[in-house]
């Protein structure tokens, strides 16, 4: 089946409209296990408001990631966060600005987290 068949099928009902009601909906149970990423990513937000990210506050930067992170749930393995922190106590000015580039390129979102992953 082409896009565009596809396309023709799916608009011609409101199969989406239905789908993305019952998504709010289920946000709105106690089923919906994702609220904590919201929560982890404000305070961080808020963390990081005004924060400079440099090698003598990168350190402390990536422990309060590696600190809100939960050990269980499907946001970001807790395993990571140690390599972080490891990686900043042993080359702060090399993350410090890796996290500069992640945080404040102007390229696409995924190319930064690419490179990232590559280069930390």
């Amino acid at each position: 089946m082409s896009y565009e068949v596809l396309q023709k099928h799916m608009l011609k009902d409101t199969y989406i409209d239905i789908s993305f009601r019952r998504y709010l909906a289920f946000k709105e149970t106690e089923a919906y296990d994702e609220a904590y990423k919201d929560e982890i990513l404000t305070r961080l937000n808020d963390f990081l408001q005004g924060q400079e990210i440099n090698e003598l506050t990168v350190v402390e930067i990536v422990k309060k990631i590696q600190k809100e992170i939960p050990s269980s749930g499907s946001f970001v393995h807790w395993s990571n966060t140690g390599d972080l922190v490891k990686h900043a106590e042993s080359r702060p000015l090399e993350l410090a600005e890796l996290l500069n580039q992640l945080y404040y390129s102007a390229i696409p979102v995924e190319e930064r987290i690419e490179g990232f992953k590559q280069r930390g």
